[in-house]
């Protein structure tokens, strides 16, 4: 199992300061007791005993929210639910999930799926984007970003000969549009585009792709926030600032994050370049999950592997949904997003 370019040596836990909101009620979850998720054969789920204190209800009947992100009725939207796009149009599953944290009014987490993709009829892109100050970056990351990558993928051979330079042009124009709207707030963003032998990343923030194998969970990507070194170095060498408030890194005493998207007072200081991974899939590896910070504040990944190695016989939709759910039980007081990719179903639509 390989990743390029990321630090291996990381963990959610090692970076428990991911928020961009209050973060002084995390909850610290303890082991995981495998053998209390249960699926019933009609089924339906039976009230749970996941944490030794914490109790969950995974309904019978999943609330199916069905959310086109490129309707321009999302400009006005407050809360994305749950997408699910037809799995019949590449022959695999994928699902997402999305969900308002404990106390929160607002979601102003989006997300984009696209399958298939440009070149590869198997393939699929997907994207979290998790706004703050307003949902109008969030918006406008949702609707375009993954579209102009697509099209970006129609003039070369193939997908390694995409650059971060070319992502960064995109970036810039969406920039450019932000301002020139008026429009105000920022976002991270997390792309990946995953195809039978290979998942590649982008990523600007805090958000995380996490691979379930097998034999675990590896995390396929590095954390841009003010508490990891390097970031905190780059934010120095610009100029920039970190205060510690209320136990979390900040850059200016403000944000949490050392990368992002959008038209926001510190957007001088903070870099909005992507960073690049990508990992070469084998037969071990069962899943990519894609999460904002609202999950890995509150689950490390161990604990999502638990759940994952635990309900094997679950939908990637049910998987999905029980992962934002866990998260918000858990405490978790930001927005929640995860997507679920089926890697054995995409390696086996290998032609």
């Amino acid at each position: 199992m390989s990743s390029k370019g990321v630090n291996k040596t990381h963990s959610f836990k090692n970076y428990p300061s991911f928020t961009k909101g209050n973060s002084s009620m995390t909850h610290q979850i303890k082991k995981i007791d495998k053998k209390r998720i249960v699926k019933l054969s009609n089924g339906t789920f039976k009230k749970i005993s996941l944490f030794s204190d914490l109790n969950i209800e995974i309904p019978t009947k999943l609330n199916l929210n069905l959310v086109d992100t490129n309707d321009s009725s999302l400009e006005s939207a407050t809360t994305i639910g749950t997408f699910f796009p037809d799995q019949k149009t590449t022959g695999w599953c994928y699902a997402a999930s999305s969900q308002k944290g404990n106390f929160r009014h607002t979601n102003e987490d989006r997300f984009n799926i696209i399958s298939p993709i440009q070149l590869h009829s198997f393939g699929i892109m997907a994207g979290i984007f998790d706004g703050f100050g307003s949902d109008e970056c969030s918006n406008l990351l949702a609707k375009q970003l993954l579209q102009e990558l697509n099209k970006k993928i129609t003039k070369i051979q193939k997908l390694e000969e995409i650059t971060n330079q070319e992502l960064i042009n995109i970036y810039k124009r969406i920039n450019k549009l932000m301002i020139a709207s008026n429009k105000t707030g920022g976002s991270t963003s997390l792309v990946s585009i995953a195809i039978p032998n290979k998942i590649f990343i982008w990523n600007i923030g805090d958000s995380f792709a996490l691979l379930i194998s097998k034999n675990g969970a590896i995390i396929l990507n590095n954390f841009h926030n003010a508490k990891n070194p390097c970031e905190k170095e780059l934010i120095i060498n610009k100029g920039g600032v970190v205060f510690e408030i209320g136990g979390i890194a900040r850059v200016g005493g403000e944000l949490a994050v050392t990368r992002a998207i959008g038209n926001f007072r510190l957007n001088k200081i903070v870099s909005s370049n992507p960073e690049f991974h990508s990992h070469d899939v084998n037969e071990n590896d069962l899943y990519l999950v894609l999460g904002s910070d609202g999950i890995s504040n509150f689950l490390n990944e161990n604990e999502i592997f638990e759940f994952f190695s635990s309900n094997q016989d679950l939908t990637e939709l049910e998987l999905s949904e029980g992962i934002t759910k866990l998260a918000y039980q858990a405490g978790s007081n930001d927005n929640i997003t995860a997507i679920v990719i089926n890697l054995q179903k995409l390696s086996s639509s290998k032609t």
